[in-house]
């Protein structure tokens, strides 16, 4: 099995889902962040970047003014690098599993955030990363890397998925 692995699929099919459900069940082994909607009246607003060890904050939403935009979304890269790089930072330091959600449009504004994601995919701890599902040559620079596997989720194959990967945590 290979020491990345990527889990990659449409928008909405749930592999922010999947890789917090795997966390929530093996907390101790993983460092790093995931991203999570955040809403008002039902009406999705922006994204927090929440790390394993608890820290939130939000990271993208339709009341920033930024340079950086994705759709209606402006992106707080400083949130991003002093928040998900420290910790992806500490997760080489210190954990087994190092967890990356999202490798995405809004992340990949940052050259700090390519340059740790590098340096965490050709260390020597396992990666457990989300990836957005369109091209781009810092997306395929990484999944042509050695020891690297893509897996894609749909609605259907979630559960053997989800099995996968805790066989993969395991070994």
């Amino acid at each position: 099995m290979a020491k990345n692995l990527f889990i990659s699929g449409k928008p909405g099919v749930g592999k922010t889902t999947l890789v917090i459900e795997i966390f929530n069940k093996y907390p101790e082994k993983f460092g790093g962040f995931y991203t999570k909607e955040f809403r008002e009246g039902g009406v999705r607003k922006g994204f927090l970047i929440c790390t394993t060890d608890g820290k939130k904050e939000v990271f993208a939403s339709k009341d920033f003014k930024s340079k950086y935009k994705v759709g209606s979304y402006g992106v707080n890269l400083e949130v991003l690098e002093t928040i998900g790089v420290k910790s992806l930072i500490e997760a080489l330091e210190t954990k087994e599993i190092i967890l990356i959600d999202e490798i995405g449009k809004m992340e990949l504004f940052s050259e700090k955030f390519k340059e740790i994601v590098l340096r965490c995919l050709v260390s020597s701890k396992k990666v457990l990363a989300t990836l957005k599902f369109t091209s781009d040559s810092f997306t395929d620079k990484i999944k042509s890397l050695q020891n690297t596997e893509i897996l894609e989720l749909t609605r259907q194959n979630y559960d053997s998925i989800k099995n996968y990967i805790e066989t993969w945590l395991r070994n």
